[in-house]
């Protein structure tokens, strides 16, 4: 007999727990945004055709930052490693200064290297979550999103 209190119990506070349960679109305004993905964030835009874009906009200016990463990641030891190997081989000739060619080399390739640190690094930092979220939140106040943002949106952001 108590038996069945319990469980009727347990019963009656799950039933309870999930019934208080908070909405989809909720669980996600009360998420902090650098935890959120890009189907959160369609999910606040609610079918808005102008909140789409901008969100698609902003993930694609992160997609392009995270890539320039990459690129300067893997370029960096391959042209080290390319570098060495020149100034080996020169130095196998007799050259008196192995590296007196290459440092024109790797001047040009530091300024470019750097170059594209910081280009991705301003990138990850204007097209951050917080700012899209800032963005989506105003929009149905103010009506717009920003000229600036406005002039970068691509037909295919629309998609």
């Amino acid at each position: 007999m108590n038996r069945k209190k319990i469980i009727t119990s347990f019963f009656i506070l799950v039933i309870i727990v999930l019934s208080t349960d908070l909405p989809l679109g909720a669980q996600n305004e009360s998420r902090r945004p650098s935890s959120m993905k890009k189907p959160d964030f369609l999910t606040l835009a609610q079918d808005n055709d102008t909140l789409i874009a901008l969100t698609n906009m902003f993930f694609r200016k992160r997609k392009e930052a995270q890539t320039g990463f990459i690129i300067a990641g893997v370029s960096f030891p391959v042209f080290a490693m390319g570098t060495a190997l020149f100034a080996v081989g020169s130095g196998m000739q007799g050259a008196d200064d192995p590296t007196e060619d290459i440092q024109v080399g790797a001047v040009v390739f530091s300024v470019a290297f750097y170059g594209l640190i910081i280009g991705s690094g301003h990138r990850l930092i204007r097209y951050n979550k917080q700012r899209l979220n800032n963005l989506m939140q105003s929009y149905p106040i103010d009506g717009e999103i920003p000229q600036s943002l406005r002039k970068q949106l691509r037909p295919k952001d629309f998609r």
